[in-house]
């Protein structure tokens, strides 16, 4: 165990008594983690475009509402889920309890992602669909990249994986 929650060493660092943070291992299952994200932004549009024929809102740089595309959304989701990689890889880097910190920072930027279209001008019925699919996709990215954080922890002297067989 860490001496100190968030004690963790970069992978280079080959004989550190901490644990070592396996970046490749973070960024494969940071990478996996925005082709689901993005699969459940398609999800949520079809749903609630196709079946409900909704629009789906985003939002200009200069803040007025516009229409979403199917793949504007599903790439602002997977960037979503890369950000999110970065962040974490950064707090487990340098800070103690990475995962208490990434945890309210993917709680904020959730919340912020689900008032974003409610304070539009748009109807309640496309700015309530609109925030409940950014709900679920800022639930589904934080416990995605946090799970997917937990694996990339490497304890020296510890075998990772059972043995097959």
């Amino acid at each position: 165990m860490p001496q100190a929650p968030g004690d963790y060493a970069p992978a280079s660092s080959r004989r550190s008594t901490k644990p070592r943070v396996n970046a490749a291992r973070l960024w494969t299952g940071g990478l996996v983690s925005a082709l689901i994200a993005a699969g459940l932004a398609i999800v949520a549009y079809l749903v609630i475009h196709g079946i409900f024929n909704l629009p789906m809102l985003g939002v200009r740089p200069d803040g007025g509402a516009v229409s979403a595309t199917m793949a504007g959304y599903a790439v602002g989701a997977g960037v979503a889920a890369l950000l999110a990689t970065a962040v974490m890889h950064l707090l487990m880097l340098g800070t103690p309890r990475p995962f208490f910190y990434f945890g309210w920072i993917g709680g904020l930027c959730t919340v912020i992602a689900v008032l974003i279209p409610l304070i539009t001008t748009q109807h309640w019925d496309v700015k309530g669909a609109t925030a409940a699919a950014n709900l679920v996709l800022g639930i589904a990215i934080t416990v995605l990249v946090q799970g997917t954080a937990h694996t990339a922890i490497q304890y020296p002297n510890r075998q990772q994986y059972p043995p097959v067989g």
